[in-house]
């Protein structure tokens, strides 16, 4: 579901609170790898909703 107006996508930008052991680990994850924070936590959260959709997808097809 991409927000996409004449071919730029928008974003939308809000701040999150974390612990600092979880920020910590967040900013070596992005030195190791490269990524920028930014991208790292929607990857994140991407890979975390889907994974969530899919379960209950299955759930209900089971429950059928």
């Amino acid at each position: 579901m991409a927000n996409v107006a004449g071919g730029v996508r928008a974003y939308v930008a809000f701040q999150v609170q974390m612990c600092p052991e979880l920020k910590e680990k967040l900013a070596r994850r992005s030195y190791e790898t490269g990524k920028s924070q930014r991208e790292i936590v929607t990857d994140a959260l991407d890979y975390f909703l889907s994974s969530r959709d899919s379960k209950s997808n299955t759930l209900r097809n089971n429950l059928k």
